[in-house]
């Protein structure tokens, strides 16, 4: 419900319609702070959207969210532009 309500209020992000979605959601009840969680996935996606690569053909944006009683494991991926690696700092 809450990716659901993401992408519907990011329907304004004209890219929205080019990107092909998938989402899998398996498990239990996921109890978390919702509004904080939120903010999360619609950062996420958003940035996806907006920072999806218009040189390739297909635009992906994959959402899979596995929940067991002791943990929620969430993988967010995207084939848009990246971060370039002088953005990134050595350790």
């Amino acid at each position: 419900q809450m990716i659901s309500a993401c992408l519907e209020e990011l329907e304004y992000l004209d890219d929205i319609k080019n990107i092909q979605k998938s989402i899998t959601v398996k498990g239990e009840n996921f109890f978390n702070d919702k509004v904080r969680v939120y903010e999360i996935f619609r950062n996420l996606i958003s940035n996806a959207i907006k920072y999806a690569d218009p040189n390739k053909k297909v635009k992906r944006l994959v959402i899979a969210i596995n929940v067991t009683k002791k943990k929620a494991g969430i993988t967010i991926k995207d084939n848009g532009i990246g971060i370039d690696q002088k953005y990134f700092k050595s350790w």
